[in-house]
């Protein structure tokens, strides 16, 4: 007993399969995996409409490569090739930027561990879990823009990252669409809208 005859709270050295906790957090570690993936297809369809290939010759271009970042310099060169210079600066480059921002921390929660710290709250157990740099990394002394200023990252900032990347693949996709249309509507007014 404590010295002020409360019971001691166990903290649990492994987790159990159903620790609400852990659930809720890789819940949310794989609902921000899930959300890349979509953005990788969004660069897929636009990599696809730049090249005008049908989705066999698209499909082995882009993915013969299979890293992240491979991708968004494929999607990068190639909408380079079709767009005027001024869509380019003004909209594609503002959104690749915020492609590559938000990357930063994909890269920290892929690359990197999740620790749990057991505490106590409200005279029970309670589990904290996070994702931190490699320890063996850490001793480089380099910055990780992913971090967001912060030595690791929580539920909360993968929950903030899922509603963000969710917005950019809604901005991808909204791209796409905006150049797309673009393309087929003619100059004398009269639209033709075929589905992508």
């Amino acid at each position: 007993m404590t010295d002020n005859n409360k019971p001691p709270i166990i903290i649990a050295a492994f987790p159990s399969p159903d620790e609400k906790e852990m659930v809720a957090f890789f819940y949310s570690l794989g609902n921000c995996v899930n959300r890349w993936a979509f953005v990788d297809r969004a660069l897929y369809r636009l990599s696809r409409f730049a090249l005008k290939l049908d989705h066999r010759q698209s499909a082995f271009l882009y993915y013969r490569q299979r890293a992240f970042h491979q991708h968004l310099r494929f999607a990068d060169q190639v909408l380079r090739t079709i767009l005027p210079k001024e869509q380019i600066s003004n909209e594609w480059i503002p959104l690749h930027n915020k492609v590559e921002h938000l990357s930063k921390t994909r890269n920290i929660f892929a690359h990197h561990p999740a620790k749990r710290l057991g505490t106590s709250k409200d005279g029970k157990p309670h589990y904290i879990w996070t994702i931190h740099i490699e320890p063996a990394e850490r001793i480089l002394n380099w910055e990780y823009d992913g971090l967001q200023g912060k030595m690791e990252l929580g539920i909360e900032d993968l929950e903030k990252h899922i509603l963000d990347v969710e917005t950019l693949e809604l901005e991808l996709r909204s791209f796409l669409r905006k150049i797309y249309l673009a393309s087929v509507m003619p100059k004398n007014g009269v639209d033709r809208i075929d589905p992508i």
